[in-house]
């Protein structure tokens, strides 16, 4: 179970990697974000579900920290609709 948690997470953080690489290459002057921090995925675990959320979320949030940062760019958040 512990292998398939790290397997399953490097996995995420290269989906994400690569998506957040494609929509900061044009060097944007902002990159807006919906404040996500209110949705809840739908697992059998209630807990479970919470845990993935919430790392899922984070490691977004950091990736785009990272390279709007790191290419000049402004990172907002907004609120969900």
């Amino acid at each position: 179970m512990h292998k398939q948690r790290i397997q399953g997470e490097a996995t995420v953080k290269t989906m994400v990697g690569y998506a957040v690489r494609q929509a900061v290459q044009t060097r944007p002057s902002a990159v807006v974000m919906e404040d996500l921090t209110h949705l809840r995925g739908r697992t059998k675990s209630r807990k479970l579900s919470r845990i993935v959320s919430r790392w899922a979320r984070a490691t977004l949030r950091e990736r785009l920290e990272f390279r709007t940062e790191a290419g000049g760019s402004r990172l907002e958040t907004v609120n969900a609709v």
